[in-house]
């Protein structure tokens, strides 16, 4: 982790519980992040799909 992300612990998603916590209060398997903002880690899941979509989209039309 780098260091600005130590003095700015932001807010994670907890896989395990499934809500927003904010700081490094988690283990590092269990978390997703950080968000700027609670309401963007609330929606963790949903970007990390979106995400994931643009990444196979891109790498779908690379071969094409």
């Amino acid at each position: 982790m780098a260091k600005d992300q130590k003095d700015q612990p932001g807010y994670w998603f907890n896989l395990a519980n499934r809500k927003v916590e904010f700081g490094l209060k988690t283990n590092a398997l269990n978390r997703i992040g950080p968000f700027e903002t609670a309401a963007e880690a609330e929606q963790a899941l949903e970007i990390i799909e979106s995400r994931s979509k643009a990444w196979r989209d891109e790498e779908d039309s690379d071969r094409n």
